[in-house]
């Protein structure tokens, strides 16, 4: 769960630097969710394209069933305690902190690469 921590960390960094965002650790859990969501998509549609089975990817019940359950997960585990990782991880070293932007943006990017992917050749 520490790399999760770290990637929402980011997230809420970088949206606190927007003067116009009022709910910031708020924010930083939707964007964080959103990409968590494209990632659990995108292993269906791989389970589905590769193992063959009959999985329906394309259920708007199911869709929202997944949001409700990303969003109550990270609002117990990182929404609820982003003081707490806010604490934990400004502390850092500035390699530490190097490591750990990096790390959230390559699980971004990739994230949104392989979800296009994805989408465009398997589905």
């Amino acid at each position: 769960m520490n790399i999760y921590r770290e990637i929402y960390y980011w997230i809420y960094f970088n949206t606190k630097k927007n003067k116009s965002q009022h709910k910031t650790a708020e924010t930083a859990c939707l964007l964080f969710g959103i990409f968590q969501m494209l990632n659990i998509i995108t292993l269906l549609v791989l389970m589905r394209h590769y193992l063959i089975l009959s999985i329906e990817v394309n259920s708007i019940y199911g869709g929202i069933i997944l949001a409700i359950i990303v969003y109550i997960v990270n609002k117990k585990f990182l929404y609820s305690k982003h003081n707490e990782i806010e604490k934990i991880y400004s502390a850092l070293t500035i390699q530490e902190q190097r490591k750990g932007k990096l790390t959230c943006c390559l699980y971004l990017i990739f994230s949104a690469v392989l979800f296009y992917y994805c989408g465009v050749n398997l589905n």
